[in-house]
């Protein structure tokens, strides 16, 4: 009687993995320094099904386990380091995807970090563009945005320099 299932060795093309986003921010994290298993459990909270919050990022990685497949958070975040280095060692187009995706991540994060907003343009489009990511940024941008306007305490007092320069900023960027 035939089993259920993938038979054993058989490997899913990174392109219909509906996890590949969430490993290419994994591994560009990695990439920027951070250890894997960090680098996984952040992957996952960003890429969680469920709403954002204004808790600390343990708390949101306890609060963000909702797949059914994985009993634990060390269950998910194992599966995803495995992943990182199963497709590593696949076909070149997945590679190249996997790290073109983890390069142009984190380069937009260096950039975003500094202030580099060229730079920064640069790598969302062609991470929009030419890599795919178009539907994955815009659902965490809208994730993000009405977390930030649901979790923000309402500020009754008078913004100092730095408050009101942050203000401008993002008023700038809407």
């Amino acid at each position: 009687m035939r089993r259920r299932g993938r038979p054993i060795g058989a490997v899913i093309p990174l392109v219909k993995d509906s996890g590949r986003f969430e490993l290419a921010f994994a591994l560009a994290w990695e990439g920027l320094g951070l250890d894997k298993y960090p680098a996984a459990r952040l992957a996952m909270a960003i890429f969680s099904p469920t709403p954002f919050t204004t808790q600390s990022i343990g708390d949101l990685v306890v609060a963000s386990v909702v797949m059914p497949k994985f009993r634990t958070i060390e269950g998910h975040t194992n599966r995803t380091v495995r992943k990182i280095s199963q497709k590593m060692y696949g076909s070149l187009e997945d590679r190249r995807w996997l790290k073109s995706s983890a390069e142009y991540l984190g380069a937009f994060i260096v950039a975003q970090r500094n202030g580099w907003s060229d730079v920064s343009r640069i790598c969302l489009f062609v991470l929009e563009q030419q890599l795919g990511w178009g539907p994955t940024i815009r659902r965490i941008g809208t994730r993000l945005d009405a977390a930030s306007r649901s979790n923000l305490p309402p500020f009754d007092g008078s913004l100092g320099r730095n408050g009101l320069a942050l203000v401008a900023r993002w008023q700038g960027k809407l």
